[in-house]
């Protein structure tokens, strides 16, 4: 099986990097540079229109957002226990439902905390960030 996973540095990227690393598969790596907007590029919207990381290329075929890959890796490399096993749809839905928390919920908090220049202005990166980090307390 031909994995390669394109990503960023400091990017949520790196959960898919983590959980391919665990399943002890070989994978390539290769960097998409979002400061020369290479996301945009013609040869990477390709594999993802979307412009985003994290995208890994499975024999040719690209899978897109971390819950997916998570999910497919799971799947593929059970011996990994990536997730707790279980038959049970109900639990299956939970398991997914926590994953789509983490992408959807603190993924967002920690990127205004660790960017939080993204968001608005230079003078408000202080009290973004601080929002962000009194938002992440609850959680």
């Amino acid at each position: 099986m031909d994995l390669v996973l394109f990503g960023a540095a400091g990017g949520c990227s790196r959960v898919t990097m983590t959980a391919l690393e665990e399943t002890g598969a070989p994978f390539s790596y290769e960097i998409v540079r979002f400061m020369t907007q290479e996301n945009m590029s013609p040869a990477f919207l390709a594999k993802n229109p979307h412009g985003k990381i994290p995208c890994l290329v499975v024999d040719g075929r690209p899978l897109r957002e971390n819950v997916a890959i998570l999910s497919w890796l799971n799947e593929a490399f059970p011996a990994a226990k990536l997730l707790p096993p279980t038959s049970d749809t109900i639990e299956k839905a939970k398991q997914m439902a926590d994953l789509c928390f983490c992408s959807a919920t603190l993924h967002p908090i920690l990127t205004r905390i660790s960017v939080p220049s993204m968001f608005g202005p230079p003078e408000a990166s202080a009290s973004i960030q601080a929002s962000a980090e009194n938002d992440m307390h609850r959680y």
